[in-house]
């Protein structure tokens, strides 16, 4: 995946990108969880965040949100107003991304793990030994 390294952000010795930063989200990324190989294929949800505003498209239930994260850390407040012009312009930005991305996102088969693979994800914890 392409991406950039958040983790001085998230240990607090630098302020996070102002930039838009695109995400997808996928169920059952850990090879315990049954069927997750299935699920794999389509994102749950896809989203961006630029500053304190973060948008979200539910794949799965087509569904929007939207949050100020400034005012309402906890996302209690959903702000999506489907009709309005700012929320238009927002949304067509994702789904612009979203549509670049769709046919192109390559999700390895969880059957294709090597052992090496196994043991570099278990000594992280991300799966159990057994």
């Amino acid at each position: 995946m392409l991406g950039r390294d958040l983790s001085p952000a998230l240990r607090g010795e630098a302020s996070y990108p102002v930039d838009v930063l695109f995400y997808e989200t996928y169920p059952g990324a850990a090879p315990q969880v049954e069927g997750a190989e299935k699920m794999l294929t389509k994102p749950i949800w896809v989203g961006y965040k630029k500053a304190d505003l973060k948008i979200m498209f539910s794949v799965r239930f087509q569904r929007w949100e939207k949050y100020n994260l400034t005012a309402d850390p906890g996302e209690e407040k959903d702000l999506v107003d489907l009709r309005g012009e700012e929320f238009i312009k927002e949304s067509e930005k994702l789904d612009d991304w979203y549509s670049e991305w769709e046919d192109k996102t390559v999700v390895g088969s969880i059957g294709a793990m090597t052992e090496e693979d196994r043991a570099k994800f278990e000594a992280l914890g991300y799966i159990d030994g057994q």
